[in-house]
């Protein structure tokens, strides 16, 4: 019955050392401290529930099924989701998986920029706890030097009035480079030094809740200048990838409600972050 829990683990992406009758785990596992984490958000006035799984199919699975406005952090994902029905893997203990839920009292067109302003949001807490090198790559990816650090899911319903939207969160806080390798992407940890998980999240959720305020009030206007600051693609030829169509054009940036703008074929296109994906044109994908 040990072997099976043993096992089970293991699938879960643990990576554990049989010698002499005993078990040791291979990597360190920084736990997620949650009365820490709690007193950490009550001195920022954030009152959010917190639910915390060890292990779950996807934390944004929770939340869109719960109407509370609620924050979901856990340690493993099962079925961990990325944009456009991709897979998010999450190795247990060696990830940030975390779904924030907030009511906006605005409609559904209104939130266009959101992911925008998570991207900084995200940018805004790797560099206050030490981070460098990092740039974001719309609509939704946080980039380091030797590849994707952390994405971004956002799910919303609602109507013209007011919206429920999910924000799920996913990143590389020390996966096992061996689980690195096997991603179609190339991935890579965020390599903050002397940071537990636990300070990470708390400075995290402080950082999504003041932005979002931010967002209700003033919409992109003082977000936009610090996504222009670490956007990766500016000025570069990217490709444009829509309905399994590929065609080259320049990259503008974002206009004010966080939609793309490119150059193609001469003339200035709007892209929502739905229907397309972007690499740069050199950028091809592993394999």
């Amino acid at each position: 019955e040990l072997l099976s829990y043993l096992k089970a683990l293991e699938s879960m992406g643990l990576g554990l050392l049989y010698e002499n009758k005993k078990v040791k785990i291979k990597h360190s596992i920084d736990t997620i401290e949650l009365d820490v984490l709690k007193e950490n958000l009550k001195s920022h006035s954030i009152n959010k529930p917190i639910q915390y799984h060890f292990t779950t199919t996807s934390t944004n699975h929770l939340a869109v099924n719960n109407k509370v406005p609620s924050l979901y952090i856990c340690d493993h994902q099962s079925q961990g989701k990325g944009r456009q029905n991709k897979t998010w893997v999450t190795p247990l203990g060696q990830s940030v998986a975390l779904s924030i839920s907030h009511a906006f009292d605005c409609g559904l067109s209104d939130i266009s920029g959101l992911s925008t302003v998570i991207g900084v949001a995200i940018i805004k807490t790797i560099e206050q706890l030490g981070g460098q090198g990092m740039g974001l790559k719309w609509p939704n990816d946080i980039i380091g030097k030797n590849g994707k650090i952390a994405g971004i899911l956002i799910e919303a319903s609602g109507n013209t009035k007011s919206c429920f939207v999910v924000i799920g969160i996913g990143l590389n806080w020390s996966v096992r480079q061996s689980i690195l390798e096997k991603v179609d992407k190339k991935c890579m940890n965020v390599g903050l030094k002397n940071i537990s998980r636990t300070r990470f999240i708390a400075a995290l959720i402080i950082n999504v809740s003041q932005l979002i305020q931010e967002f209700s009030q003033n919409k992109l206007e003082n977000i936009i200048p610090i996504w222009k600051k670490y956007d990766c693609y500016t000025g570069k030829a990217i490709d444009v990838i829509q309905d399994k169509k590929t065609k080259v054009a320049k990259y503008l940036g974002i206009n004010s409600q966080g939609y793309l703008l490119v150059e193609m074929q001469g003339k200035t296109k709007l892209l929502s972050s739905g229907e397309v994906t972007i690499r740069k044109t050199e950028d091809k994908p592993k394999g």
